[in-house]
């Protein structure tokens, strides 16, 4: 009789186990790859300025509103202990991903390493010519890093995504899985160093970025 009992108790677990809603797998991570955008707040980023306040977190998504009197901006990456063999923050060969969406008179670039050479997103300062996809070498865009069919492959006040290859002199650049421009040089490029956004100043536009990442190579 006891055997039974423990027989049929038994029984009943599994079954009340069998009718519980299993718990949710963990979502798999890429190793190698560090978010810059987690949580709600800037953890992994360095603010330089006053006018770095008008970046803030929002739903998973980096943001920065600016008005026509708005200073420039500039935001760093900082990652401490992710990779025991670099300093804090510093990336050297590196592959960085991220999803860009953009409105207004946009004036922005990403900078895979600290100096002069940046991707640009949008105008450069009073340039009316749009400069996406363009490496800027933080006095000129050279003609052999200017971006090729950009208006073909831009979603224009969507969200695009944007893949950049830094290896040793070369800086490769594509958007929406296209190559768009390539720039081979060391002028304007650090060896190694933080993750750059920056923005210019006096411009009313909206930048958004998401799914912000990067690995060394």
């Amino acid at each position: 009789m006891n055997g039974s009992w423990r027989l049929a108790a038994c029984t009943i677990g599994v079954l009340i186990l069998a009718l519980l809603p299993s718990a949710p797998a963990a979502e798999p991570t890429e190793k190698g790859w560090i978010d810059f955008v987690t949580g709600k707040d800037l953890s992994f980023w360095k603010k330089h300025g006053p006018g770095d306040s008008q970046w803030r977190v929002e739903d998973g998504v980096l943001v920065c509103e600016t008005g026509e009197q708005a200073p420039g901006t500039r935001i760093r990456s900082q990652v401490r202990g992710k990779w025991d063999d670099l300093p804090w923050g510093h990336f050297m060969d590196a592959e960085i991903e991220l999803d860009v969406r953009f409105t207004g008179d946009v004036d922005a670039a990403i900078v895979p390493r600290k100096g002069g050479l940046r991707l640009w997103l949008g105008s450069c300062g009073r340039d009316p010519e749009n400069r996406t996809g363009c490496w800027y070498t933080g006095k000129t865009f050279p003609e052999s890093g200017r971006a090729q069919n950009v208006d073909k492959v831009w979603k224009k006040d969507d969200w695009n995504s944007v893949r950049i290859l830094a290896k040793g002199d070369k800086f490769t650049a594509w958007m929406n899985g296209q190559q768009v421009s390539e720039f081979e040089g060391a002028e304007g490029a650090f060896p190694h160093n933080h993750i750059e956004v920056v923005t210019g100043s006096k411009k009313k536009m909206k930048l958004e970025i998401r799914n912000f990442r990067a690995r060394p190579l």
